[in-house]
Formats: C-alpha cells, structure tokens, sequence
C-alpha cells in the first residue's frame, strides 16, 4: 500500500502546476465577473435616473396648463398676476394697428407736402 501512497503524491506533484494554473484562471474570470455585474447594476441605475430625469414633451395646450397647475401649487398666482398669452398677443395686435394707422397718416400727411412743396416750386419758377 506504501507504494500507491508514493505513486498518488507523484501524480499530485505532477499536476499541481496545472491545478493551480487552473485556480487562478478561475479567481481571475471570477473577479472580472464580478465586476462587470457591480458595473451592470451601477449602469442600470444610471440610465433609470437619467430616463426619469428627462423632460416629457407634450402638446402646447398642455403645457400652458400644466405651468398654470405648477403656478397655483406652488402659490405664485397669488404673489405675482400673469397674463396668458391670448391677451399679450390681443394686446399686440391692437398696439400693431394703431402703428399701422398713424405711419398710414403720417405717410399722406408726407405725400400731400410734397406736392405742395412742388407747386410752390413750380409757380416761383413760371
């Protein structure tokens, strides 16, 4: 029995530097495993939160409600008074014609001078 004892270590000796090659390959794959799991789930939550984070776009209509929700929440309307955008564009638009009106005027009243400037040039000349 002796001599199966001494012929089983040779064969353990012989193998050692095969197994041991073997572990630490392992321990080395397992390491980057790891890692690469810690990475996934850090990314995971990365991409979720930055998902989240980012604005929906919606309608126009609804995002003037939804500033409007957001004012009264947070009780801006009562500090401050806004004017929607119906009445600064109702505003404009009669501040635009009233523009128009007075550069019509202006532009008659600019013509007519004119002509009167060139008949009292024409009958000092005759």
């Amino acid at each position: 029995m002796s001599q199966t004892k001494v012929d089983k270590r040779k064969q353990e000796k012989k193998n050692l530097a095969a197994k041991k090659r073997k572990q630490k390959i392992g321990k080395v794959i397992g390491g980057i495993v790891t890692v690469l799991v810690i990475c996934g789930i850090i990314a995971s939550f990365a991409v979720y939160n930055y998902i989240k984070s980012r604005p929906s776009y919606i309608d126009k209509e609804d995002l003037q409600t939804a500033i409007n929700e957001e004012w009264k929440d947070k009780g801006y309307d009562s500090i401050f008074t806004a004017k929607t955008p119906t009445e600064d564009t109702t505003e404009a638009s009669t501040a635009d014609e009233n523009l128009e009106t007075e550069v019509d005027s202006s532009a008659v009243e600019n013509d007519n001078s004119s002509e009167e400037t060139e008949a009292a040039t024409t009958e000092e000349q005759n």
